[in-house]
């Protein structure tokens, strides 16, 4: 499975806007704040565009099937006709967000961030690991498990993924101002490969 660490840029909303699907963009309408709103559409157009490149294909052509109980972070991934849907799953925080991919599901992903009060990093990725398992309780599928990931900035983050799943891919987009992590690294002590990716579990 891959996971991709991206942020959102400034300057792209309209052309940001244009690639999301009707459902999202109600979702973003309904968000009152507008660096809120503004956030929430480029993290879902950076998704678009980082599963648009990993399957070659054109981000219009990227059919994202929302699950109702995930508020926009849980969907199935359809490319054409015939072709077997992917669970995906997506979260943002700020301007910094996550994408998942896998065969199946469940799968969601969680980002905990100190806010204004400081939190030591145990207790960051704590929050982060009961947030993933929460939301992946509400989706229909196989057991999982749960593990911590690399932070994204400040942010600790946590997979939610089904058990047994393999190596995780992780992807780290490089953009004029943002430069995410090239690679997982495990925190929970499961097995890390030659080339940085984290292996069982």
């Amino acid at each position: 499975m891959h996971v991709w660490y991206g942020a959102g840029e400034a300057g792209g909303y309209r052309e940001d806007l244009a690639l999301l699907g009707r459902e999202e963009k109600l979702r973003g309408a309904r968000i009152a704040r507008d660096d809120e709103r503004s956030w929430f559409i480029a993290a879902r157009a950076g998704t678009r565009r980082a599963l648009a490149e990993h399957l070659r294909v054109g981000p219009e052509r990227i059919g994202l099937h929302w699950d109702p109980a995930s508020d926009f972070r849980a969907a199935l991934l359809t490319v054409g006709p015939g072709a077997r849907p992917l669970a995906v799953a997506t979260v943002h925080h700020a301007r910094r967000w996550l994408l998942a991919l896998a065969p199946d599901g469940p799968l969601a992903l969680s980002m905990a961030a100190a806010g204004e009060l400081p939190r030591a990093a145990d207790r960051l990725r704590a929050d982060a690991r009961r947030v993933a398992a929460a939301r992946a309780r509400h989706l229909a599928g196989a057991a999982f498990v749960v593990r911590d990931l690399p932070a994204h900035g400040p942010a600790a983050v946590a997979l939610a993924r089904p058990a047994g799943t393999g190596t995780v891919h992780c992807h780290g987009l490089v953009l004029a101002t943002f430069v995410a992590p090239p690679a997982c690294r495990p925190h929970d002590g499961t097995r890390q490969g030659g080339d940085g990716t984290r292996q069982g579990g």
